[in-house]
């Protein structure tokens, strides 16, 4: 628990940090209170993607949650509230 948020590690194998953003998008807002951050290998190099529903957004902010774990892996990011990504993917070290 984090602050009284659950975390679920979760190991997904054969998806895109975009196959990601298209799940979140069509129903994983539905569920609530939800926070997830994934990263993972794409094409060499380094994908980040996180959601937030909208119930823990005054709390988190999806794009603020990117940027900070992008500057970890050497890349920029952001977005909206709600979901956000890396914006340069950074070579796999």
């Amino acid at each position: 628990m984090l602050k009284g948020l659950r975390l679920s590690p979760l190991k997904w194998k054969m998806l895109t940090a975009k196959d990601l953003g298209n799940w979140w998008t069509a129903c994983g807002r539905s569920w609530a209170p939800v926070l997830w951050a994934l990263g993972m290998p794409e094409d060499g190099k380094v994908a980040l993607i996180a959601g937030v529903t909208k119930d823990l957004t005054a709390k988190v902010h999806a794009g603020k949650l990117i940027q900070a774990l992008a500057k970890q892996v050497g890349g920029s990011g952001g977005g909206r509230s709600d979901l956000a990504e890396l914006a340069e993917k950074t070579q796999l070290a």
